[in-house]
């Protein structure tokens, strides 16, 4: 049993390795073929993992809009809130959700604006008539 038994169940080729005597050159190339496949894995996760974020953002989005386009401010709200909420978003992920929840406050304060106008204008109405009624 030498030093060769550890290296070889690390990875590292039989070729060598010996107990006396190393190839360090072999043992080098070795270990970067393997940091490089190790390196290679690794992105392959972050890139999948980028991916499944990026979608489940863009759903976030989607049902955002169309709660949004349904009236449900509240709702579309909630929707964005929920995506500022996920681990690991990127600035521009964010940047699109703030932007999307600027959007909703917009709409929802136009929604708002409008009613309240609608509501006044029955007001003026009713009072004339009111008037109309009192002169008659």
């Amino acid at each position: 049993v030498g030093f060769g038994d550890s290296a070889a169940k690390a990875g590292f080729p039989e070729e060598a390795l010996s107990s006396v005597r190393f190839d360090s050159r072999a043992m080098g190339r070795a270990a970067a073929g393997k940091l490089s496949e190790q390196a290679e894995e690794a992105v392959a996760g972050a890139k999948a993992e980028v991916s499944k974020l990026q979608g489940r953002v863009d759903d976030i989005a989607a049902e955002a809009r169309k709660l949004m386009d349904g009236k449900n401010y509240q709702g579309a709200i909630a929707k964005v809130q929920e995506g500022l909420a996920l681990e690991g978003l990127s600035g521009e992920q964010q940047t699109v959700l703030q932007q999307l929840l600027a959007e909703i406050q917009k709409a929802m304060a136009a929604a708002v604006g409008g009613d309240a106008k609608g509501t006044v204008d029955e007001a003026k109405g009713a009072v004339d008539n009111l008037l109309k009624k009192g002169l008659k």
